[in-house]
């Protein structure tokens, strides 16, 4: 469980110290944004994984569903986002 809140901390001061950098010129600004979010939705995810495990009963149960439903979450952001990817590469003038 120090381990989870642990990284928790971490993941929000990434995203906090990424949120520095959101007023930049692209890339870096989009760059910054992926991994604010990332670190974001991350925290939450760690967030409700220490709940399932620390709460009280009948908040496990409620926080392990939240996890595991924010997962599949993550899951289908992650691979949906690949053919974006691809596509916003793909439209993109050649230099």
């Amino acid at each position: 469980m120090d381990d989870l809140n642990d990284t928790f901390g971490d993941l929000q001061r990434s995203a906090a110290r990424c949120q520095t950098f959101l007023n930049e010129t692209a890339p870096a600004g989009e760059i910054a944004d992926s991994l604010a979010t990332a670190c974001s939705i991350l925290a939450d995810l760690y967030r409700m994984r220490f709940h399932a495990l620390k709460a009280s009963q009948p908040q496990r149960a409620e926080a392990a569903d939240l996890a595991k439903r924010l997962s599949h979450v993550i899951e289908a952001l992650i691979y949906s986002d690949r053919p974006m990817k691809q596509a916003r590469k793909d439209s993109r003038p050649a230099a």
